[in-house]
């Protein structure tokens, strides 16, 4: 490894006996032996990491080689992720205690703090997208046909007041496959 572009690659001295010890390879979920219980994910030069359970996230500027800090979100709860960014704005993905809630947070790198609204969905999903001031939530309805397919329904909420201002049910018995 020769590149010294990216100096945080040299902070860590992990030896070959030391990764032999890890013999499983399989990493199903986030939380995994090899990671101790963390997670991670990035966005542009900075790392960001999170120890389950903690809900403080950990950021660190991988060029220069130095943690940019801990910041707690306006929200505590147990797994916290960079969901999306755009330049130095950050949208922050976090589980509540309850396996049903989730926030989404808005995280300015620069300035280094959190935004004072954030988005909160309570119920089960299967994707989100931040679209400026609207979060557009997939997720499947309650009843499934005869079949064991369920029809896709699409709410449009309000970012800053999580408010559901439109939805839309999809039926799936007309989809292609």
């Amino acid at each position: 490894f020769e590149d010294k572009s990216i100096p945080l690659a040299f902070s860590f001295l992990i030896t070959e006996e030391e990764l032999s010890k890890l013999k499983e390879i399989n990493h199903p979920g986030r939380c995994d032996m090899r990671c101790c219980g963390w997670s991670h994910s990035s966005a542009g030069q900075y790392l960001a990491s999170s120890k389950c359970e903690e809900g403080v996230l950990h950021v660190w500027d991988i060029v220069n080689a130095s943690k940019v800090g801990s910041f707690a979100p306006p929200v505590y709860g147990f797994s916290i992720n960079i969901f999306s960014h755009v330049g130095n704005d950050w949208l922050i993905f976090q589980n509540s205690q309850s396996t049903d809630d989730y926030y989404l947070f808005r995280f300015n790198i620069e300035n280094r703090e959190f935004a004072d609204s954030f988005f909160h969905y309570q119920g089960e999903w299967i994707h989100m997208i931040n679209y400026k001031c609207c979060v557009i939530l997939f997720k499947l309805a309650g009843e499934h046909d005869s079949e064991g397919r369920y029809d896709t329904i699409c709410e449009l909420y309000d970012f800053n007041t999580s408010e559901k201002l439109k939805t839309r049910r999809f039926d799936d018995r007309k989809r292609n496959y």
